[in-house]
């Protein structure tokens, strides 16, 4: 009996000597260096349809990045909070899904990919896509080392400006672009959350866009993500009721209800032959540019659609990522 024991336990110190050897071994591949960089660098991002996306650490800050101030908090909720709703509470690591993970591997399941934001960030940055054991290994210490040396604002900002949110497309001002031909600052909630809908698989998500039309999963799935938006007091319920109706600016729809607001206020109902004659009766070039909205160079500085929202539903900002 004593033997027995013993053995068992000159079994167990020898598994756990093994297990120290190979995470010393592991943790010597760890890119230390570059993720220091990275505390007070950025990520220049390359795609070609050759060699797919490449990833490189820069001093200084590429022209298509966006800082974390730039970026509608709206939009970066909408994405922090579908992608990972604890980012700012965990330390790297979702301790319960790498126990899973764990449990997967043992009973020969194919492993699961990535779960935090800052896990996602060293496995896009540093290593390949295979999901074997060494390299989930790898990934877990580089995030706990990312995240003792780089906050978690500049890990979000990083996050925000290398993940891919379509064919071809890298970074939330790509995105923002291409989707809705405006800047990240001045994103919407609902816009935030179709980006925040696309990232699980945004080639295949975009259909929607494609299409013109938010799918019926895409549009659960936006909807589900305005829940989660109210839930953590970023927007209002009332707020999140509201967007849920109102269609994107790619939608047809969208653009069905602008064509009709804009014959009824150009002119209110006059055809466009007649508006023409009436902008050519004499007046001089300012009354025909105040009097026609189409051509209208001036820019109302206050003019901001969330602002409106907001206004009309007496919404207070409740939640902040800063």
């Amino acid at each position: 009996m004593k033997n027995k024991k013993k053995k068992i336990k000159i079994i167990t110190i020898l598994i756990l000597f093994l297990i120290t050897i190979s995470i010393g071994l592991v943790g010597m591949s760890v890119p230390y260096s570059d993720i220091d960089k990275l505390a007070k660098g950025y990520v220049g991002v390359s795609y070609s349809d050759v060699k797919g996306v490449e990833y490189k650490i820069l001093t200084k800050r590429p022209k298509g990045w966006s800082k974390l101030n730039s970026i509608s908090k709206n939009a970066t909720s909408a994405i922090m909070l579908s992608e990972d709703w604890d980012f700012f509470g965990h330390e790297g690591v979702d301790i319960s899904q790498v126990k899973e993970a764990a449990l997967d591997g043992l009973k020969g399941e194919r492993l699961r990919g990535a779960s935090t934001i800052s896990q996602q960030v060293t496995k896009n940055l540093f290593f390949t896509s295979d999901r074997t054991v060494q390299r989930k290994l790898k990934e877990l210490l580089a995030t706990l080392y990312l995240e003792k040396k780089v906050s978690k604002d500049k890990i979000l900002e990083v996050y925000l400006n290398v993940i891919q949110y379509g064919d071809g497309i890298y970074g939330i001002k790509s995105a923002s672009k291409h989707y809705f031909n405006k800047s990240p600052k001045s994103l919407t909630a609902k816009e935030g959350a179709f980006l925040a809908m696309l990232l699980p698989s945004p080639v295949r998500y975009s259909q929607s866009f494609k299409e013109k039309k938010l799918t019926k999963f895409a549009s659960g799935t936006v909807d589900n993500i305005l829940d989660k938006m109210a839930l953590a007091k970023v927007i209002s319920p009332e707020k999140a009721k509201f967007l849920k109706k109102e269609p994107l600016n790619f939608e047809s729809t969208f653009k069905s209800k602008s064509k009709s607001r804009a014959r009824s206020s150009n002119g209110r109902g006059v055809s466009r032959k007649a508006r023409a004659q009436r902008l050519t009766d004499g007046r001089d070039w300012e009354n025909r540019y105040k009097y026609d909205p189409d051509l209208s160079i001036s820019e109302d500085v206050k003019y901001d659609p969330d602002a409106i929202n907001e206004d009309d539903l007496q919404l207070q900002e409740e939640f902040s990522i800063d």
